[in-house]
This record gives C-alpha cells, structure tokens and sequence, in this order.
C-alpha cells in the first residue's frame, strides 16, 4: 500500500488512478472485474493505483484485504490528489467513483470503468519501460521492480546482492539496473547545479533534500544531505517553509464547517498578500480561483 515515490518516477508508462468510495455497498463487486481486466496486462508498462478518500490508512488496509486488492493504495485523507486530478466532485456516496489516466507524456485525461480494457490499450500507446523485464533473468525482476517505480532505497539492498552473483548474465543485468538508477541521480545533480548558478535557493534545496532521501545509501547522496541542510539555514528558504505551514494550516480549516471555511478563505488571502512570491501563495490563488 504504498505509492511509488512520485509522478516522475513513473515518466514513460501509463498509470490507472482509481478513486473509489469504500463505504458504497455495491462497490465491492466492482472490483473482480476491474481486476480481472488489470490482469490481462501483466508484464505491460502500466501500474494500476487505488486511491481512497477521508478514512485512515488502517481501515483501508482492512478493506484492501477484503476486496483482495493487489494494487497500491493512496490514502488520501485530505483529498488534495482529489483536487490535483480536477474531479467534477468529492468521492461520496453520490459519487462513488472515478478514473484518471496518466499517459506516457504526462497528460492527464480520464478513464472509464464501463470500457476499462480500452482505457488501458489506450493509455499503453506509446508506454515503455526503462528496461523490459522480459530481458533479464528472473533473479533480478525484485530489483527491477523497485527501480522501476523509483524506490531505489528498496532496490539498493537487491542491487547489491545481484551485483556480486557468480552469473554473468545476473550481474550485467544488475550494472543495467545500476545505471538507470544513477542515471537518474545524474539528470537531477545537474538540475540542482543549474539552480545553484541561478541563485535559485529554494529550488536547489528542494532538489538536494529529494536526492538525500531518494538515493539514501548510494555514492554522491551524502552530499546531496549536506547540500540541503546548508540551504535550510537560508532566508528565502525558511519564508518558503514558514509560507507552506500557513497554507496547510488554512488547508485544515476549510473543512469545519461555514466559520472554518470562511476562516480559511482569510487566511488564504493573508497568505497571498504577506508571503507573495512563494510557491504557497501560488498554490493559495489556486485554490481561491
């Protein structure tokens, strides 16, 4: 029940968002044939992903279990990937569910349940794996997976254990895995160099704090750490941070009732004009618009 470790690590394939209201009684029988269809593209690049809405991760596991759900699941308890993905309303009871479809190019558009199986060959045009599992020997498929869902934390203690095998083939395949992984580090080294020479502080440190943590364990991401905590001791970064506070802090209010609404829609607006060239005061006209 986990959800790979963003949108970017999933660049190239087609991902299936079901958002879905799990206290529906006849949702429950939604899901064999849902799956069923998922089943058929096995080995395909596609990831399918539940989310579910306003209950606690517990009682999402729970019923996960009990629909037999092998797909990851995304709690969203405060329903921003609801807000993120533009459905027309909240999952409830009066909308039980709803499909987003992330194509290979990063286009979002929607999916539909009555035609799922087209919905997937549609999404797959153009869909590809880093490496194709079909290529590499069946003791490296662990690894590969985490690779390429981009949790090269889960991977680094499988690369290491392939990268010393006795088998050739194993362990070229393990210098493949090795390489997307560190292509990766590179391409994101060079976007945080690039806003170093920009002065762009907040970006940079934005990117340093995700290397330190996504390539926890691999060479280069110690540094990554120092990078970023240099950076959080700066002026435009502490304002970023302080800006993001207020904006979950307004985000929490929206929900209790007319006062807190109306409470949020001020502290919005104190937000916009006190902290104005923040990437929460962006967010913050967003939500007012």
């Amino acid at each position: 029940m986990r959800l790979p470790c963003s949108l970017d690590a999933l660049e190239g394939k087609a991902v299936i968002f079901y958002f879905y209201e799990e206290s529906c009684p006849s949702c429950l029988e939604k899901w064999p044939p849902l799956l069923e269809t998922a089943a058929k593209f096995q080995g395909e690049p596609v990831v399918f992903i539940g989310v579910n809405s306003g209950n606690s991760p517990r009682t999402v596991q729970s019923y996960a279990r009990k629909a037999h759900i092998p797909w990851p699941i995304i709690v969203d308890a405060n329903r921003s990937l609801e807000k993120q993905f533009q459905l027309p309303k909240e999952i409830s009871l009066e909308n039980i569910y709803q499909m987003r479809v992330k194509y290979p190019e990063g286009r979002i558009g929607s999916g539909s349940i009555s035609n799922f199986e087209e919905t997937i060959t549609n999404a797959l045009r153009n869909a590809s794996w880093k490496i194709d599992p079909k290529t590499l020997p069946p003791e490296t498929l662990a690894a590969w997976k985490e690779v390429e869902l981009g949790d090269y934390q889960r991977a680094l203690p499988l690369l290491k254990r392939i990268l010393s095998a006795q088998n050739d083939d194993i362990s070229s395949a393990a210098q493949q895995l090795q390489s997307v992984v560190m292509g990766k580090f590179e391409k994101q080294q060079s976007a945080a160099a690039q806003a170093d020479e920009e002065e762009n502080i907040w970006l940079a440190y934005q990117i340093y704090s995700r290397m330190a943590v996504q390539f926890k364990g691999y060479e280069g991401a110690e540094t990554a750490f120092e990078k970023s905590r240099e950076y959080a001791r700066h002026e435009d970064v502490k304002m970023q941070q302080n800006a993001f506070k207020k904006l979950a802090l307004a985000q929490s209010y929206s929900t209790k009732g007319e006062r807190g609404f109306n409470r949020a829609i001020a502290m919005l607006e104190d937000l916009i004009e006190n902290y104005p060239e923040t990437d929460a005061a962006k967010q913050a006209q967003d939500i007012l618009a």
